[in-house]
């Protein structure tokens, strides 16, 4: 029993709406990870399920609490972040907290295991495993990201899909925001970084997405993304983001003047757009990756810059309407 209390004791949480379609999918996987059960929580908390949802997941209760530390089923009607809030609530013993995407697969048994022996680094705060969709521009735009990724790396911002937290650092760095009803994971990576925590990322044998979203990548990032960025750089000025809105405002720009004085203003347009492919060049891992994905990143680049200018306009037509 005392050697059992030495294991880390691991919270897997799930905030869950209307997924009878998949659950019984990614619990079957999870449940095969040899980490030790009796160390393994469950918090499950649906969002008001109009499906069978809550009952598979009772019937998951019943048939498995017995084997692990406990598995606790809630019902919640708040937004994602408020769900993901109760759930740190209920891991406050815990050592780590994993987010586990009600529509992600993990791969192997030895995913726990895996993203805990990373955190022997005092300074990391959180692993994420990444997870690649099924079809579509989504899964294009994941695959081309991952020619350039090495099998572990720092990097500045994660979903919550298939996370892990160390539970120490959540005192200091706070709960998620309940405002960022969409890009809340983001937000939540942006001050585990701004504290002084590392986020590593194993791109190694990464998860399987179920779940096709109705938006394409590009939609995405113009309607989702770019407003979460715009009120990133508000709040806390990251560099990274400032220095790439400057970039690609400029290739914009210099795109835009370019029919109103040919040849002279290619010349610009050659210059910044040079600077940007050479940056996404010396980032890949592959050559096959340094062929297609610059192009693929630079596209991405402007989508995101020209949605964050929207979300600038939205801001101003706001607070011209509230009187500043």
């Amino acid at each position: 029993m005392n050697g059992q209390k030495t294991i880390p004791l691991v919270t897997i949480a799930m905030p869950i709406k209307n997924r009878e379609w998949c659950i019984d999918s990614v619990l079957d996987a999870i449940v095969k990870d040899e980490y030790p059960k009796k160390r393994i929580r469950f918090v499950f908390v649906d969002n008001m399920s109009s499906d069978n949802t809550y009952a598979m997941l009772l019937e998951f209760k019943n048939n498995f609490a017995h084997e692990y530390e406990d598995v606790i089923l809630l019902k919640d009607d708040g937004n994602l972040p408020q769900l993901r809030n109760i759930c740190i609530d209920k891991s406050s013993e815990s050592d780590f907290l994993l987010f586990l995407d009600s529509d992600v697969i993990v791969k192997g048994s030895n995913t726990i295991k895996r993203m805990i022996s990373l955190f022997e680094d005092e300074t990391v705060g959180m692993v994420f495993i990444p997870y690649l969709p099924k079809g579509g521009i989504t899964e294009l735009h994941d695959r081309i990201w991952a020619l350039k990724e090495k099998k572990i790396q720092n990097v500045q911002e994660v979903g919550m899909g298939l996370t892990m937290i160390r539970t120490s650092v959540i005192p200091t760095v706070g709960i998620f925001d309940k405002d960022y009803h969409m890009t809340e994971d983001c937000e939540f990576s942006s001050r585990v970084i701004a504290k002084g925590y590392k986020i590593v990322k194993i791109s190694e044998d990464p998860a399987i997405h179920l779940h096709v979203e109705p938006i394409d990548y590009f939609q995405k990032l113009f309607m989702n993304m770019a407003p979460f960025r715009w009120k990133v750089i508000k709040k806390t000025y990251p560099k990274r983001y400032i220095y790439r809105l400057i970039l690609y405002s400029l290739l914009i720009t210099s795109i835009l003047i370019i029919p109103i004085q040919f040849p002279l203003t290619l010349i610009p347009f050659i210059l910044i757009f040079s600077t940007i492919y050479v940056f996404h060049l010396v980032r890949m891992q592959t050559i096959y990756g340094k062929l297609i994905a610059p192009p693929f990143f630079i596209v991405s680049g402007i989508i995101l810059t020209l949605g964050i200018y929207r979300a600038m306009l939205i801001d101003l037509k706001n607070k011209i309407k509230g009187g500043f």
